[in-house]
């Protein structure tokens, strides 16, 4: 199911900008619409196209529609305009809809429009939106450096009340993504979950779209009811001259479309392609027809005095060429811009008198107050000083100094206080191995999560700089994001992200117990934890080993997402492979056996703790768990004994809802969980590999005709690798076989 939008998207290369003699007689509306040049209705009324020809080289011509329409709309082809803007340069669109209904029918509004490079859907300004219960929707967007993939799933739901309750899209009965930035044009790839049909809903449809974000229609699961196939939507793009930078656009002349005056600026596309024209401040008009003045002027300099409030009451505005200043009147004093109202002399010299008195008398209660408290000051400052030492700061700050990339805040003292209420115990999200989680409030609702390390020690120092140094550098939407630090206490702390949900290991051993997990849902968190790993190890420079991969270092938000988090443990990957040699750290029951023999770690070790999060997420048991008889065992010797005798089946978790491609997704899954549980490093597979594995088996799930090309495959994996490996045997799945 495909819903194809090629945006907008035509404009010329670099436009040819000879004298523009737009004829009077080219119409400026459509309807309702206003059509500002460069854009235009009808022969020699907008920007002409280059003169290079080719794919690229289409037009601003438009059509407005007046004989089937009343009142008129205007349209770029076959895509209708609703808006254009020349500052912010956009396009108000509207697309239609995809669909598939429990009847049988199924559509798509392939509406195309043009495709062009200084064209763009706006990733800022629309989002991808999937409704209906057993619904994924996948968006294929275009870019010109490759294409971008995000996945929307909205699971069950058990009736139209409980879809009544929810007031938000998070994936039941709804769900949303961003969208890809740069894309030139997207396909949206529709599928039901299940084939089965729920006789409590009164919509057996389920939809799918790109639409514009700020509107409050088809923002909550219930609203599915207000939609049909035929339905439009607003989408939002961003619209471009040429190909060229400014720098580059202006050294000719005659194809530059800025008219050339005092006050028509050029700016460039913020996508890195083409440029637009724009008025300077305190002008107005059409910078690319006749400019913000000129013989025909269309708009001059804005007399900004017109407007009431501009100067304090009693002082006078004053205009001027492109702004305004204000005066006090003959015969008074003051200071308008200093926000000093005018008053007459005599007046004016008693109200500074008061003033002067007032200050003094403040001033010298402010004396006595510090004179009282200073030394107390002094002694509290000092010690802030010696605990901002002490805890590494001189170090950070020389860091930051030598490495301006680094984006994090150290915080106050006092602002980490207020967020905790002065670290209450309500406040306290856990506690760990290196110390206690609290919940913050910066304010404003923001959010936060508060580290605070045990005792300073020399090790705990150590561990707590080392842990700082790698998240700065650290910027995915599977990670925990570091916000900064505090280092004015006795204790270190480090500000994250807010993650609302629980851990993993509580979503797994705990809370399924009271409700069942989709099968979909643990293979999108095993995908999100292996994409986050893989960044860690392929992406992040210089690569980095997380060391403690377990699932209670899985954090989950409001949709499910998986977060990694906790680097406590975590190392840079140096290039002396001498310096591997750490003492043994992590936690028991994911610790790689040949770390644990060698004192080395790898990002194999990583790897190998990945396998045992997996084995939680099929078997819903723990790393380490009592068996029937009280005695303890340990999950991954006991899932290579099942595998060995063929016992599979046994082992998985009972509440993993299943059909036959789940479970030949398993099965495939168990044979990689086989060879990351190698006891040899070496032979275990790379967390790039695993990622890239997981998706394609996420894409066969829901589009099981789907041809994978294995050799493609196998390239892509090597290439993102940057290194080549030997991998033997074949894995199969349907009729793709993916080999390793």
């Amino acid at each position: 199911m495909f819903l194809k939008l090629g945006l907008m998207m035509s404009v010329l290369a670099e436009a040819i900008m000879p004298q523009i003699n737009q004829s009077s007689t080219c119409p400026d509306r459509c309807g309702n619409i206003d059509v500002p040049y460069p854009f235009g209705i009808g022969e020699n009324c907008s920007l002409p196209p280059d003169s290079s020809g080719g794919f690229w080289s289409r037009n601003f011509k438009l059509e407005c529609n007046n004989s089937t329409f009343d009142p008129p709309r205007l349209f770029a082809d076959e895509q209708e305009i609703i808006n254009i803007t020349l500052n912010p340069p956009k396009l108000h669109l509207k697309t239609g809809v995809a669909y598939i209904c429990d009847d049988g029918s199924e559509g798509d509004d392939t509406g195309i429009g043009f495709l062009s490079r200084p064209f763009y859907v706006s990733s800022e300004e629309n989002v991808h939106r999937a409704f209906g219960c057993n619904t994924n929707s996948t968006i294929e967007s275009s870019r010109f450096r490759g294409y971008s993939f995000e996945t929307c799933i909205s699971t069950t739901c058990s009736n139209d009340m409980e879809l009544a309750d929810i007031s938000s899209c998070n994936g039941t009965g709804c769900c949303v993504t961003k969208m890809p930035p740069f894309a030139f044009m997207y396909d949206i790839k529709l599928a039901k979950l299940s084939n089965t049909s729920d006789n409590h809903f009164s919509n057996r449809c389920i939809y799918s779209f790109v639409m514009k974000n700020s509107t409050d229609d088809f923002d909550k699961p219930s609203d599915l009811g207000k939609m049909n196939k035929t339905m439009k939507v607003p989408v939002v793009a961003e619209w471009y001259v040429g190909d060229l930078c400014c720098e580059e656009a202006q050294k000719n002349k005659t194809t530059y479309a800025c008219v050339k005056n005092n006050h028509t600026q050029c700016q460039n596309s913020p996508r890195s392609m083409g440029y637009f024209c724009k008025c300077a401040k305190g002008y107005e008009g059409n910078p690319y027809l006749n400019g913000c003045q000129g013989l025909y002027i269309i708009s001059s300099d804005i007399n900004e005095c017109l407007e009431e409030g501009k100067c304090l009451n009693g002082s006078i505005c004053i205009n001027t060429d492109g702004g305004y200043h204000c005066e006090c009147p003959s015969g008074t004093k003051g200071d308008p811009v200093k926000n000093i109202p005018c008053v007459k002399e005599s007046r004016q010299s008693l109200a500074i008198f008061i003033v002067l008195g007032i200050g003094l008398l403040l001033m010298l209660f402010a004396m006595g107050l510090f004179i009282s408290w200073s030394f107390h000051k002094r002694k509290f400052l000092k010690l802030r000083k010696q605990f901002f030492r002490g805890n590494g700061g001189l170090f950070l700050q020389d860091q930051i100094a030598a490495n301006p990339n680094l984006s994090f805040k150290i915080f106050p003292i006092k602002e980490i206080e207020d967020a905790t209420k002065k670290f209450d115990k309500e406040m306290v999200l856990g506690k760990g191995g290196q110390g206690t989680v609290y919940k913050g409030n910066l304010g404003e609702g923001r959010m936060v999560a508060i580290k605070r390390s045990m005792m300073a020690e020399e090790r705990n120092t150590k561990e707590f700089a080392n842990e700082m140094l790698i998240l700065s550098q650290i910027n995915h939407v599977n990670i925990v994001k570091l916000l900064g630090c505090c280092l004015e206490s006795e204790v270190p702390m480090l500000i994250y992200e807010f993650v609302p949900n629980k851990t993993l290991f509580h979503f797994v051993h705990i809370q399924s117990h009271a409700i069942p997990i989709p099968w979909s849902f643990r293979l999108k968190i095993g995908v999100d934890t292996a994409k986050a790993i893989a960044y860690l190890h392929s992406e992040a420079s210089p690569p980095i080993l997380h060391g403690d991969i377990k699932s209670s270092n899985i954090l989950l938000d409001n949709n499910y997402m998986a977060k990694v988090s906790d680097f406590g443990t975590s190392t840079i990957a140096p290039k002396d492979k001498a310096r591997f040699m750490t003492l043994i750290q992590g936690t028991y029951g994911y610790l790689d056996p040949e770390y644990l023999q060698t004192g080395q770690i790898t990002e194999k070790s990583d790897v190998y703790s990945f396998a045992i999060v997996m084995l939680e997420l099929l078997t819903g048991k723990k790393a380490i768990f009592l068996d029937d008889e009280g005695t303890e065992r340990n999950l991954a010797s006991m899932f290579i004994l099942h595998m060995k005798e063929n016992r599979l089946a046994e082992i998985l978790d009972h509440q993993i809802q299943y059909g036959e491609t789940s479970m030949e997704q398993i099965r495939v899954i168990a044979d990689v969980i086989i060879e990351c549980l190698s006891v040899t490093g070496d032979k275990r597979p790379t967390m790039t590999y695993i990622s890239t594995f997981l998706q394609g088996l996420i894409i066969s799930q829901v589009h099981p005709w789907i041809q994978v090309n294995a050799e493609e495959v196998e390239c892509l994996i090597l290439n993102q690798e940057n290194s080549q490996r030997t991998m033997t045997g074949d894995i199969e799945l349907g009729n793709t076989t993916i080999a390793r």
